[in-house]
Parts: structure tokens; C-alpha cells; sequence
């Protein structure tokens, strides 16, 4: 996992989708559409559900914002978190690909791979299984109901334990800021892209919002 989160960072839009991946469990699609409306700082929780969606088989739950994640999502001006160039992406597979493979790891890991990464080391941390199960959106009876999550100990020990196995990687970051460009600065013609292929470049960095500044925290046991 260091390895890949050290890789992936050429590729900021990326690394900020496999933190969000990594600290809610969530399944890809809803973390590309991820937006600030579904942040509530002061509560510290995740709504993965935006308002107005209707929930399907795939259950997308309300997790508890992490403080691992928090640095990620305190931008309240874009209209979502895993953007390039200012705009929303709506796949991030080839570039996934890429920092897997410069990573040096096995070409069968996917995103997919983070959300399951992640349930298996919450149970080896004795996270309780309903927990882990209430996070990845398999819906318990009894824990799920409409205020549950304002409970202070709403899945609380899965919170702690992700916030612990990043302590424990050790790694160093800068957090990508991000910045909002209007739609009326691209011509009419011009389609929202799809994830750009960025095999030749490297130290991609986005350019910071107006009063947020990057942070890097170095995190030690």
C-alpha cells in the first residue's frame, strides 16, 4: 500500500480517489461523484448518498469522516473531489492502471482492490463485523436507522482503525488542493473529457483555491 499511495501521487486527482477509496470503503462510482454537499465537517461523516438519489441494491451508507480524510475534502467550491483540469472525471481506470503497474505491483489489484483491502484490515484489527459490513453498505437492522449516524460512536472503531493503519504506513504526502473553473471558460464545444493519459508526465500538481493552502502531514508510529 505505500508503495502504490507513493506511485500515485504523479497523478493527484488519482491519489485523492484512493484516499477517499481508502478511508469510507466505498465503491468507485460513488466516490467519483462525490461532492461537498455530502460532507458535514461539523458532524465528521460522509453522506455517500447525494440527496435526491435513490438508494439501489448497491447500498451507499453514510461513514464517519476520518481525520485521515478530512485534509482531502475541506474544499467547498468545486463541484466534486477527483477532478483534472478544474472538471469532474468520470473514470479513472487507465491512470489507476498506470501507478499500479509503476508501482511495481500485480496487474489483477483495482480499485475495487482498496475497498476490499481496507474491510479486510478492519476485521484483522478486531473492528466488529457489523461495523465493517455497515461500511462497505451492507444494511444491518438496528444500526442503520435515520440518526444512527449522529451517534458519537457511529461505527467508531472503524474510524479509529483507519485513522491508525495510516498512522502506521508512515507515508508523506501533500494533499492536492483544488480549484474550481467555471464552465464558461471552456468553449461550447468543448465535452466534459473523460481522464486524460498521463504516461508522460510526472510531479503533476493542481493549482490551490484561494485561502487553502496544501498540507503535508507526515505521518510517524
Amino acid at each position: 500500500m505505500r508503495r502504490f499511495l507513493t506511485k500515485v501521487q504523479q497523478w493527484p486527482h488519482v491519489f485523492t480517489f484512493s484516499m477517499i477509496m481508502l478511508n469510507t470503503l466505498s465503491r468507485p462510482e460513488a466516490v467519483l461523484e462525490l461532492t461537498p454537499a455530502q460532507i458535514n465537517i461539523e458532524d465528521r461523516l460522509v453522506r455517500l448518498n447525494p440527496k435526491g438519489r435513490k438508494q439501489t441494491k448497491k447500498y451507499r451508507p453514510t461513514v464517519p469522516l476520518t481525520d485521515t480524510l478530512l485534509p482531502f475534502v475541506r474544499a467547498m467550491n468545486v463541484p466534486a473531489f477527483v477532478m483534472w483540469n478544474g472538471r469532474p472525471v468520470k473514470s479513472v481506470k487507465k491512470t489507476f492502471e498506470k501507478a499500479v503497474e509503476r508501482a511495481g505491483l500485480s496487474s489483477e489489484i483495482t480499485p475495487y482492490s482498496l475497498r476490499h483491502t481496507m474491510a479486510k484490515e478492519l476485521r484483522k484489527r478486531a473492528v466488529p463485523a457489523w461495523e465493517v459490513k455497515g461500511m462497505l453498505g451492507h444494511k444491518i437492522p438496528g444500526v442503520t436507522e435515520d440518526y444512527a449516524e449522529y451517534d458519537p460512536d457511529y461505527l467508531s472503531k472503524g474510524r479509529q482503525a483507519i485513522d491508525a493503519y495510516f498512522k502506521e504506513l508512515n507515508l508523506s504526502y501533500t494533499v492536492p488542493t483544488l480549484t474550481s473553473v467555471s464552465v464558461a471558460c471552456y468553449p461550447p464545444e468543448t465535452k466534459k473529457p473523460a481522464e486524460a493519459d498521463f504516461s508522460t508526465l510526472s510531479g503533476v500538481r493542481m493549482v490551490g483555491v484561494t485561502g487553502i493552502e496544501p498540507v503535508t502531514p507526515t505521518m510517524s508510529t
